[in-house]
């Protein structure tokens, strides 16, 4: 039995690399500050009643508070930010979850100096 291979016939294969983590694999949530680059960051561990408005090393604004400040403003900004925080840790905390929750990360570069 002869066997004729046609090596004219390119097929392209695609591949895609998707990061995925896991509530549990998420220590907290930071901001970062766009003027000095300090970075704050907020534990999933802990209970936030009030977040920082503004940088406390040059004072920039990190969340407004002025209704004039932004056109998308509300006046629960910071309260939308902690209820994040809390329903973060209550996923990892809820032995009624019983699927592997994972969240899809976009934008991740395995070589870039920030995950180094």
């Amino acid at each position: 039995m002869t066997h004729v291979i046609n090596l004219s016939y390119r097929r392209t294969i695609m591949s895609e690399q998707r990061t995925f983590i896991e509530p549990t694999e998420i220590a907290g949530v930071e901001f970062g500050c766009p003027k000095c680059g300090l970075k704050i960051l907020y534990p999933l561990t802990g209970n936030y009643t009030r977040l920082v408005d503004h940088c406390p090393t040059c004072d920039q604004t990190l969340v407004a508070t002025d209704p004039t400040a932004h056109p998308s403003f509300s006046r629960h900004e910071r309260e939308q930010i902690a209820n994040l925080l809390t329903q973060l840790r209550n996923i990892t905390q809820n032995p009624a979850i019983k699927a592997h929750v994972r969240i899809h990360i976009t934008g991740v570069n395995e070589n870039s100096s920030e995950n180094k």
